[in-house]
């Protein structure tokens, strides 16, 4: 009989996630559980060995507020899209701690202030979409 290894990282982006739903509230369309895997869960993509999240795809389901800081601790996504939703306040600098990501879409929200000069140290960052909102600044 083999013994099952528990993924931590996983582990912890699952516990990211809680987290982020509770800052966006009850009001959207996400089914994010844990009696279900997260491999069900809406949006959320999982690949790789170990597996990790990769892709969080929150475009059009209703989210509001601040970029909430945990996503920050999703070292593994490659695609982040937050797109037409209502997302206020800044687009936060510590985005640069998603090394990984390919693609960053926050158009269409209420986003405000400069665009963090940061942005520019995503060396992977194919797609970037700001449009839609109400910044300033250039990369």
């Amino acid at each position: 009989m083999s013994k099952r290894r528990t993924n931590l990282a996983l582990v912890a982006d699952c516990e990211v996630l809680l987290k982020i739903l509770e800052r966006f509230g009850s009001g959207t369309e996400l089914n994010w559980r844990t009696d279900l895997t997260i491999f069900n869960w809406r949006g959320v993509d999982v690949y790789g060995s170990p597996a990790r999240v990769v892709v969080l795809d929150l475009d059009s389901i209703g989210i509001s507020g601040e970029i909430p800081s945990e996503l920050f601790k999703l070292t593994g996504l490659i695609e982040l899209s937050l797109g037409n939703n209502n997302l206020t306040g800044t687009i936060p600098g510590d985005l640069t701690k998603l090394s990984n990501l390919e693609v960053l879409s926050l158009s269409n929200n209420y986003l405000t202030g400069e665009i963090p000069r940061e942005l520019s140290d995503l060396t992977n960052l194919d797609v970037l979409d700001l449009s839609g909102n109400q910044l300033t600044g250039e990369i």
